[in-house]
């Protein structure tokens, strides 16, 4: 288990600025550190589930090229997804 505070308003209104989060990392598979590899999960995410994980590099921050993310699920696999006047269907 692992604490992990939230950095913007991307989860308002269920989750705040400053919010504290504990991470079950076991769930889908922790991490093993100093290596690129993962041990399997239990569980595979479903919709709706608040995940937190590693971004990608992001090259327009050199002081934080990969910040850690809090999101929530919205599509698993087999699911189409597509954005409509900035709405998620």
């Amino acid at each position: 288990i692992e604490a992990y505070r939230i950095p913007s308003g991307s989860m308002i209104p269920s989750l705040l600025i400053g919010d504290w989060l504990f991470v079950n990392k076991l769930r889908y598979g922790p991490h093993v550190p100093f290596t690129n590899f993962n041990l399997p999960g239990y569980a595979e995410p479903k919709r709706g589930d608040v995940a937190v994980f590693k971004s990608p590099t992001q090259i327009d921050q050199p002081w934080d090229p990969n910040p850690i993310l809090v999101k929530r699920v919205v599509g698993v696999p087999g699911d189409t997804l597509h954005m409509r006047a900035g709405l998620l269907y």
